[in-house]
């Protein structure tokens, strides 16, 4: 199952700069345009190879660590005493 998208884009400002713009140009989140793989290796200057690999790694990245996120949040909310 696939993070909430607050978590996604708390996960992204945690990211390298770099790595969070290419999801962010792929994912069309700041133009609402996806950047197609032939686009992207053109603006960072890689094989189209070389892009889909750096995708996998950093979208494996940005699930990951807003997953955690989303696990701490729920957590801390579960803690929280209720009043009763």
């Amino acid at each position: 199952m696939l993070p909430k998208h607050e978590y996604v884009v708390k996960a992204l400002a945690q990211m390298d700069k770099k790595d969070a713009l290419m999801l962010k140009k792929r994912w069309g989140i700041e133009d609402g345009k996806p950047m197609q793989i032939s686009s992207l290796a053109k603006y960072f200057s890689l094989t189209h190879d070389k892009v889909m690999e750096e995708l996998r790694r950093v979208e494996h990245q940005v699930f990951k660590r807003a997953r955690e996120l989303e696990d701490i949040e729920k957590s801390a909310a579960e803690s929280l005493p209720t009043n009763r």
